[in-house]
């Protein structure tokens, strides 16, 4: 078939043919990778609300702590319920924080 063909068509099928299939694995490789970035970046973001929510949760738990030990001592605490007011700010600035809010 490439008996009679001209030199340099030979050559151009003969170069074309491989670089055509590289180009083809090269797109293939490149999806992959962008692929893997985009699953990299969404447990980054992820891992980044979980910590937030991890603060969330820390700062009620001290709010908790703090009325429930105002509540548990029949209100004669002193300072009535301070601690359990300035228990609301990092409550307030932690449920601030987190993402979609």
């Amino acid at each position: 078939m490439l008996r009679n063909w001209p030199i340099r068509s030979k050559l151009v099928v003969i170069l074309v043919v491989p670089l055509a299939a590289l180009a083809v694995l090269s797109a293939i490789q490149v999806r992959g990778n962008v692929d893997n970035i985009r699953t990299a970046n969404r447990i980054k973001a992820l891992a980044a609300f979980s910590i937030k929510g991890n603060d969330l949760v820390a700062a009620l738990q001290a709010e908790r702590y703090a009325t429930n030990s105002y509540v548990g001592s029949n209100y004669l605490a002193v300072n009535p319920g301070q601690a359990s007011i300035a228990a609301r700010g990092p409550v307030d600035q932690a449920l601030g924080d987190l993402p979609g809010r």
